[in-house]
């Protein structure tokens, strides 16, 4: 965990720069940093070298750097970056350097895209960035305590479970996710209830009510297109369904928040 004492930590993160842009190829040597930082490649690829561990970053590849620490990144073509530069917090943060794979829509991508346009208006109050950043690391933490999770699963479990949460628009049966897991049907629902603590469709379900919350803090999302990101066709279905979980209108919710 972090080596700084706790009286030298923030309330919370501070952002010191974030920004959108295209690294030309070459390579970036940087010292030792006073700033934690965040990369998210939207295009192309790049290789980051630290104490003789050489990190590769692809689309998609989320690479966490903390402070204290000099790199050098080599880029080989053009690549479009997203990146944050902040000083840590009270919250725990791992002081090692490793990487992530993120969905492109997940809110972690979405609010390293809100913070390098926030950045530049400078009529925003500090607070605002700060907190955004909060819930950005917040969700980091979450990704890769699920990832940590399914390293500890029976991998037949581990990739049932890791396919329904990067499709939880499609659907499944109890069949074909065996398919996928190569075993039996009545074996996997064995273990998945071992393991897991519940059935596999319902664990689907779950999840799907859970990506619901998070759906609907998009307002230019309609409650139609939340439904269908959800697995859900019938909008009237998902409300039911949504009202029953959560013990609130989906709507209601959405005003709510």
């Amino acid at each position: 965990m972090s080596h700084l004492k706790p009286d030298d930590m923030l309330a919370l993160p501070r952002v010191h720069w974030a920004a959108r842009d295209t690294l030309k190829p070459g390579t970036i040597e940087a010292g030792i940093g006073r700033e934690s930082m965040l990369f998210y490649v939207e295009q192309g690829q790049m290789q980051t070298t630290i104490a003789g561990e050489t990190f590769q970053s692809q689309i998609g590849t989320l690479l966490i750097l903390p402070r204290g620490l000099s790199y050098h990144q080599h880029i080989e073509h053009e690549t479009q970056l997203l990146f944050v530069f902040f000083a840590p917090c009270r919250f725990e943060f791992e002081d090692t350097p490793r990487t992530l794979q993120i969905e492109p829509d997940d809110c972690i991508v979405r609010w390293m895209r809100d913070l390098a346009v926030l950045q530049t208006q400078s009529n925003l109050q500090r607070d605002i960035i700060d907190h955004l950043l909060a819930a950005l690391l917040a969700r980091v933490r979450q990704v890769e305590g699920r990832f940590s999770a399914l390293k500890s699963l029976h991998p037949s479990v581990a990739a049932v479970v890791q396919w329904m949460d990067e499709h939880l628009e499609e659907p499944a049966t109890l069949q074909s996710l065996a398919a996928q897991a190569h075993c039996s049907p009545s074996h996997l629902r064995a273990l998945f209830k071992q393991q897991v603590g519940s059935g596999v469709l319902r664990y689907q379900q779950d999840r799907r009510m859970q990506r619901a919350l998070e759906l609907l803090n998009q307002p230019h999302l309609s409650l139609t297109e939340v439904a269908r990101r959800c697995g859900y066709n019938d909008v009237e279905y998902f409300s039911r369904l949504f009202r029953r979980y959560h013990h609130i209108a989906p709507g209601r919710m959405r005003r709510k928040q």
